[in-house]
């Protein structure tokens, strides 16, 4: 594996990690905020504020997404590359990234589809 190679898996291992963080803490704050609006929120009668939050909550769900399938696309990339050589290391960091981001993408499309046929 010359130098250049190296760098790209490095810096795929290193993106891949952080989208599949991205993805989860997406989705940990979407939660955050539905805790917060239904503590200490009251009741949410003004139309601005639902309308808001609600386009808030979207647009974290489908940045979770598109960070869980880019994640997932940049940890498969690495562990196919790297599959009967490398470092141990760069093997977990990715394999933590492929579990993080398929995490988060399957959280987020369970919740679609919970909302689609329940909401």
């Amino acid at each position: 594996m010359n130098a250049q190679s190296g760098r790209k898996i490095n810096l795929s291992v290193k993106a891949s990690y952080i989208l599949g963080m991205l993805s989860i803490g997406f989705i940990i704050l979407i939660f955050l905020i539905l805790l917060w609006s239904n503590l200490f929120g009251g009741n949410i009668d003004n139309d601005s504020m639902f309308l808001t939050l609600t386009f808030l909550i979207v647009f974290l769900f489908w940045g979770s997404l598109i960070f869980g399938l880019l994640g997932c696309i940049a940890a498969i990339f690495v562990l196919t590359r790297i599959r009967e050589e490398g470092d141990g290391k760069i093997k977990r960091i990715a394999t933590t990234g492929l579990i993080l981001s398929i995490l988060g993408t399957i959280i987020v499309l369970l919740l679609f589809i919970y909302i689609h046929l329940f909401g």
